[in-house]
């Protein structure tokens, strides 16, 4: 209220001499009163400055850097208990010390009056002092509440963060304290879980490590290019402005104020309880001074002031006793938020690796901040910030490419360079999509067998043909060209390491497909998973500039055919087979898709699908001379060997093996491997440690194995010999299920040929399509390799 207004029904200037002695007495009483308040000045300030030292940094200086501590929620809670304490308690401080320099305004007396400024500062000592007590004793409770509430939502956050407790509790702390028309508190059910062995043993040091850790600077990649060389190489840089404000951050982070609050939230608690007693008392004792001092204008001119009783009776009430709820947040202690050792030890080896990797982060941060606290200039503190900052992100880097396993290293690799792979999976409601995936590491050149050298031919002409598919597709007599493939063997025979190799070819683009990826619950979703996968591929193509050959990598492809009879899913399986009949036709233009099947069944795939492979072939059968290299190939490979080997013990081997598969031959080499390593390991476990850790180092650094340097240090105490492999070797063949898995190859190799034996097939001299006629001889001609010593077409 304006004390203009006040004063209207006092009268401005001439007040009744009867009435001046009143008045003046009045005048007096508000000095008097502003007096006594007045001795309070020192405990007022020294709360004022206890509030205000309690969130400000230790040298006076705001946190300029850190958006008061925006993202690191501890000190965040920090900071903003004393804003709530100097927002609430503060302003009434601030009121109330107001009135003793109300009060020493000078006197103008006159002679026939009293002086209307000396009234209205009467007048203004008596609203200032009603108004402060109003805004001390109403909300008191409120205030205390929220202060609690802020406290135990605090405590509650670190429970969730350490301890993944507390969630279901979230709607209780919804809101324990608001600033505006922004209200606090966490939803807890979003706060994250982090299993963690705490730092130093403390969990607000580990929660502000974890929120320093988050706010590192990135690195960035940029080409370079180099004098004498075309490809330019990738450099990785920070940005400075980022390091240097990174640096800053962590100098203000250091401040010993907010550290000491950090090493004992005990201590800040013990604070904000005195400071909320010291207020309760002082402002217990201005209360009934107040009170007198607003009763004394009951019988001046002066109380013709609408006073306002309900405010009268308000700040009149008694202050409620802060004891218990005092006692209740001073027994909240933060720091012992602490998780049982059994639940913060990792549990397999890459979180093992990940979580020493991190707290080696965490504490070298932790260090740091000791250290630029320790440090004298700014200038020196920022100079250890600087160099910390630098490391922490590479420590960050090793911490994160530790969580890693060696299959998303290899995808992030495919990634930087132009090997693409895909493998095949189901999106919304059993759509079919493709999924990017690392690409495997066989090559072509890793695939033995003289029964494979046309195909891996054709794969070779495929690659350097590539590049003129338009003009292939151009001048291709029936408009388009096509260059299906499938290979039939037995399982272990190789025919899956050729595709793996296919897949591998940064060449190609490699895309698994299985019978299991179209599969659906939705009827007729699996028909059209059919159209989506050559769609897909068909955008893999584009995608790639229409630059790379797709292929439809479809082992097992025998699964996509059954016996109809009669029941839904058989007829279900029919319109598949002639929805795959019209892709492999080319009814549908995809260019540049290519399907290469694999299958160790052939009898289960009918002769129509068989008509529309361009290249069909039996792969992965051996003869006696390719047995005895591939043994030797898979013995040299990373086995020390004696001199005693020769030719004819080659020989040998490969006569026994007899209808053997390359799996077959593997194991035989996997027994001797696992008998020699185990001796190795038993008898000189110092060396195996040594090349452990050695093997181990080069894979991190991304670097080359030298397999004659792991080679040479094992044959300095050991090495296979010709009559090791001769028992290794009858132990396997006497093996039943060895036994079993060269009958069947037999057998498989068998059916391949008579079921290629019933195909009459003639090369179209046009397109190089095959068509099903007769011989001219009115004999069979069994289709092997149709263009074998001819180039190949392609769609």
């Amino acid at each position: 209220m304006d004390p203009r207004e006040l004063l209207s029904g006092v009268g401005a200037l001439n007040i009744p001499p009867e009435m001046q002695g009143a008045v003046r007495e009045t005048l007096d009483t508000s000095r008097r009163f502003a007096e006594r308040i007045g001795r309070k000045h020192d405990e007022i300030h020294s709360l004022q400055a206890r509030i205000k030292d309690l969130y400000t940094r230790e040298d006076g200086i705001g946190f300029a850097e850190l958006g008061a501590f925006e993202g690191y929620t501890s000190l965040q809670y920090f900071h903003q208990m004393g804003v709530l304490l100097d927002k609430n308690f503060g302003t009434v401080l601030r009121h109330i010390n107001k009135i003793p320099e109300m009060g020493r305004r000078r006197e103008l007396s006159f002679h026939q009056g009293i002086d209307p400024q000396e009234l209205m500062n009467s007048i203004n000592i008596l609203k200032t002092a009603m108004e402060a007590l109003a805004t001390a004793v109403k909300p008191f409770e409120e205030e205390l509440q929220g202060i609690y509430r802020r406290s135990v939502d605090q405590y509650r956050f670190l429970q969730k963060r350490f301890l993944d407790m507390g969630a279901d509790e979230a709607k209780l702390y919804k809101k324990p304290w608001e600033q505006d028309d922004h209200p606090g508190g966490f939803d807890l059910d979003r706060v994250p879980y982090v299993k963690i062995e705490l730092i130093r043993d403390n969990p607000v040091l580990t929660d502000l490590l974890l929120d320093m850790a988050d706010r590192l600077p990135a690195r960035y990649t940029r080409s370079e290019k180099i004098k004498g060389k075309r490809k330019p190489r990738q450099v990785q840089y920070m940005d400075e402005f980022e390091v240097d404000r990174a640096a800053r951050i962590l100098i203000e982070l250091s401040d010993s104020k907010y550290r000491s609050y950090v090493d004992s939230s005990r201590d800040f608690m013990e604070e904000v309880s005195g400071i909320v007693h010291t207020y309760h008392q002082l402002i217990r004792g201005i209360q009934p001074i107040v009170i007198d001092y607003i009763g004394s204008f009951a019988e001046s001119p002066v109380a013709l002031v609408p006073l306002g009783e309900d405010i009268v009776q308000e700040i009149s009430k008694p202050l409620i006793d802060p004891s218990p709820m005092v006692a209740r947040v001073r027994d909240i202690n933060l720091n012992n938020v602490r998780p049982r050792e059994e639940d913060s030890r990792p549990t397999g080896q890459i979180e093992r690796r990940y979580f020493t990797a991190r707290k080696k982060l965490l504490e070298h941060l932790a260090t740091t901040l000791d250290r630029i606290d320790g440090a004298e200039g700014y200038l020196d503190k920022l100079e250890i910030a600087k160099a910390a900052v630098e490391k922490d992100v590479d420590l960050r880097e090793t911490a994160r490419t530790s969580l890693e396993t060696k299959s998303s290293l290899r995808l992030k690799n495919d990634r930087t360079t132009e090997n693409e792979f895909y493998t095949g999976g189901s999106g919304e409601m059993g759509a079919f999509a493709f999924e990017r995936a690392p690409a495997p590491t066989v090559r072509l050149k890793d695939v033995h067998g003289a029964s494979f050298d046309s195909m891996k031919e054709h794969l070779a002409d495929l690659a350097d043909y590539s590049k003129y598919l338009a003009l292939y597709g151009a001048t291709a007599p029936r408009g388009r060209v096509r260059s299906n493939l499938l290979a039939i063997g037995p399982y272990g025979c190789g025919k899956t390491e050729i595709g793996r190799a296919i897949a591998g070819d940064q060449r190609f683009i490699g895309a698994e497909v299985a019978v299991s990826n179209l599969l659906t619950a939705w009827f007729g979703e699996f028909e059209k998973n059919v159209d989506r996968v050559w769609d897909a591929a068909s955008e893999l193509r584009k995608a790639s500039g229409d630059s790379k050959l797709v292929f439809l990598l479809m082992d097992e492809f025998d699964s996509w055919f059954g016996n109809t009879n009669g029941h839904w899913v058989d007829r279900t399986y029919s319109r598949v087979q002639k929805t795959l009949q019209m892709k492999l036709d080319g009814v549908v233009d995809y260019e540049g898709v290519i399907v290469v099947g694999f299958t160790n069944e052939p009898k289960n795939i009918p002769l129509a699908i068989y008509r529309r492979f361009k290249f069909v072939e039996v792969v992965g059968e051996l003869e006696a001379d390719e047995r005895s290299a591939l043994l030797k190939h898979f013995l040299g490979r990373g086995l020390p060997l004696s001199t005693g080997f020769r030719k004819t013990d080659y020989e040998k081997w490969g006569k026994q093996l007899e209808g053997a598969t390359g799996d077959v031959i593997g194991k035989v080499a996997d027994e001797v491997h696992y008998e020699l390593m185990r001796d190795f390991i038993a008898e000189h476990p110092g060396d195996a440690r040594r090349l452990e850790s050695y093997i181990r180092r080069t894979a991190a650094k991304g670097e080359d194995l030298n397999q004659a340097y792991i080679k040479r240090a094992i044959g300095r105490h050991m090495k296979v010999t010709p009559q090791w492999v001769d028992s290794r070797l009858d132990q396997k063949l006497s093996d039943p299920i060895i036994r079993e898995q060269i009958d069947t190859a037999v057998r498989v190799y068998g059916e391949a040929r008579e079921v290629l034996s019933n195909l009459y097939t003639r090369e179209d001299a046009a397109s190089g399509s095959l068509q099903d006629r007769p011989h001219e001889s009115g004999e069979r001609v069994p289709v092997m390799s149709p263009w074998a010593g001819k180039k190949p077409t392609m769609n």
